[in-house]
Formats: structure tokens, sequence, C-alpha cells
């Protein structure tokens, strides 16, 4: 990625900051509450800008084509990586992640880029396949991730994230506002399928990610961190479940979209969060 003047550049540290608050973006801590007022906190220009630029040098400077296809070249060989090995894997697909919420977040169609959007679907895909040993899944999905990674296709994947529109603060607060409403109909239904279920855990991972980006920029902003922790263990609870379908989906024992049913301690935790959001006062911004 070529140096950009539209971009803000950040020290390491505020780069290391941002993947701490995402490597605990699904652990449960259960003495975290909403707070009273602002939950929605939403941004200004600048800092939607800001949070954008941090996104995308994490995700530049943390993923490397080559180191990608070491690891892709080891999976060929063993159909395994090392924990070493793992870990390298997933703070990579961490930071895909990252900036696919962040596209979807702040974008002025709120979509992602494709080819962004792919890399990230194919590198939960590998992941799934060689931590439940599904070798013909593996193997498939080692072919597409190679195809993704050939230079061209890479370099189109970067011009796409540094060119990539913005949304206006305005318009960003609205469809996080549509985001959270969208969640009322799930908490209501007594089952979802496995698509309801993932697209419910979407919501809340997406919004994860947008408070972890304010707080790490905003360290001040105890709404900003107290939403991060509260979304976090709803995230985490979801996740658990979601890996469990997954798993069972590749040997067979059921269909991605059979019935699926909210636990208590997640239920609880949705309602409490979309009731919080509706008391947050409409179009504040920029409140911490």
């Amino acid at each position: 990625m070529r140096a950009e003047s539209r971009w803000q550049h950040f020290p390491e540290h505020t780069l290391a900051q941002l993947f701490d608050a995402i490597e605990v973006d699904d652990v449960v801590e259960e003495q975290v509450s909403i707070p009273d007022h602002g939950a929605l906190l939403c941004a200004n220009d600048e800092q939607i800008h800001q949070c954008y630029s941090l996104c995308l040098q994490l995700w530049h400077e943390g993923v490397s084509r080559h180191a990608l296809l070491e690891l892709l070249s080891t999976l060929q060989q063993r159909g395994d990586l090392s924990p070493d090995e793992r870990r390298r894997f997933k703070s990579m697909r961490a930071k895909f992640k990252h900036l696919r919420f962040a596209q979807r977040l702040f974008g002025k169609r709120h979509q992602c880029s494709g080819l962004l959007h792919r890399t990230t679907v194919m590198m939960g895909k590998l992941q799934d396949a060689f931590r439940g040993g599904h070798r013909d899944e593996l193997q498939r999905s080692i072919r597409i991730m190679r195809l993704l990674l050939l230079p061209p296709v890479w370099a189109l994947m970067q011009r796409a994230a540094v060119h990539f529109p913005l949304d206006s603060a305005a318009a960003i607060c609205d469809y996080r506002r549509q985001c959270f409403a969208g969640l009322e109909p799930a908490i209501k239904s007594t089952v979802l399928d496995g698509k309801g279920f993932h697209d419910t855990r979407k919501i809340v991972s997406q919004q994860v990610a947008y408070y972890d980006t304010f707080r790490t920029l905003y360290p001040d902003s105890d709404v900003a961190r107290r939403m991060s922790r509260f979304l976090a263990a709803i995230n985490g609870l979801m996740g658990d479940r979601h890996d469990e379908i997954i798993e069972a989906t590749l040997k067979g024992e059921r269909a991605y979209n059979d019935a699926e049913s909210f636990s208590e301690d997640v239920r609880w935790r949705l309602e409490t969060l979309v009731e919080a959001l509706c008391a947050s006062e409409r179009g504040s911004v920029g409140k911490a």
C-alpha cells in the first residue's frame, strides 16, 4: 500500500492496543454493565476517519501475503499447524475480520470489498477444516486461498482497501441504529435457523469492532470500554455455539440451517442491550 495522505498513521503502541482489544473481543466478563446514557456512542466525521485509518493500518502492517503462503504450504504438507503457527494464522485472520467490520460499518454502501470478504471467509473455512481434521475441506480451502493470494489479486485487494469510500458520520450512526434494531426480531423468536443465529452474532461482532476501535483511539471513553466488554460477552458465548454448529455440520451430524435457539445467558444480555440502546439519545455525537 503506497502512502496515502488521505489516511492517518499511528504509532506501533496504538496498533498494539487495538489488537489487544481485538484479542479479548469474545471474552466473557460477568461484572460489566451497560452505560445508562449514550450507549450508541455515535462518532463525528473526524473520528470515523481516524477509526478507519487505524483499522486499515492494522491490516496492512499486520498481514503478510508471504507468511500466509508459508502457512498454506505447511497445511498442504502436514494437514495441521503447530500451536505457534495457529496463533500467527489466527492473528492475521483477526486483522482481516476487523477491517471487514470497519468497511461494513464505515463504508458508503456498508459492504466490504469483494476480495476482502472472500479472503476472510476462506480463512474461516480453512481454520474450521484444520481444527476439525477435515482433510477434503482443507484441501479445497487451500486451493482457493492460493488463488486469492496471487500477486495481482492481492494488489487489487490492497488498492480497494486504500481507496475505500467512507460514509458520513450521521449516516453511519443511523446504520448502526438500524443494525441494533435488527436484533429485536431475533430476540423475540423462540428458534432461529443457523443463518439467523449467525446473522445475529454478526451484528454483535461488528459493533464490538466499533467500540474496540473507538476505545483504542479514545481511552478515556468509559462508554466505549463498557460497551466493548458487554458486547464481547455476547460475542464469545454466541461464537462458542456457532463453532459447535459448524463442527457438527462438517461431521454430517446436522444441517447448518437446523433450528437453533439462544441460551438464557445470551438472551437476557441481548434484551438488556436492546433496552439500553432504545434509551440512548438519538443522534448524540461523540459523547463518552
